[in-house]
């Protein structure tokens, strides 16, 4: 009997710990929600970033602030295509992950950008 209730114990135990490993934040999924309708071979307008959703918080990083800034702006008036590393760092409560997208910003005319903040 005593063998029998060690065993009983022990698998509950062991389905107690799967479980609990099975409660990780799906941070591949926010993030590929999040950049769903931003294609990354021609970026042409601003990125809505989420910086937070509930539990989640995010802080974004452009490799190139001036073409690409950390809010999602486009501003790349250089009359060339730039390739810029947007990096998510994401936090979930006790839990942390980092993800990076290459994008390609299409270059814009200045007056483009000029009537964009008129309209603000």
């Amino acid at each position: 009997m005593k063998k029998f209730l060690l065993s009983i114990v022990a698998l509950l135990m062991m389905i107690t710990m799967i479980g609990c490993g099975g409660n990780s934040y799906d941070f591949d999924s926010r993030f590929n929600q999040i950049l769903s309708d931003v294609n990354p071979e021609a970026v042409t307008e601003d990125i809505n970033l989420t910086k937070s959703s509930g539990k989640l918080t995010i802080e974004w990083v452009s490799s190139n602030p001036d073409v690409l800034s950390n809010n999602g702006k486009v501003m790349n008036t250089t009359g060339e295509d730039v390739t810029v590393v947007l990096t998510a760092h994401m936090k979930y409560g006790d839990e942390e992950e980092t993800k990076t997208i290459t994008l390609v910003i299409k270059s814009v005319s200045y007056d483009k950008i000029s009537d964009a903040y008129a309209a603000n």
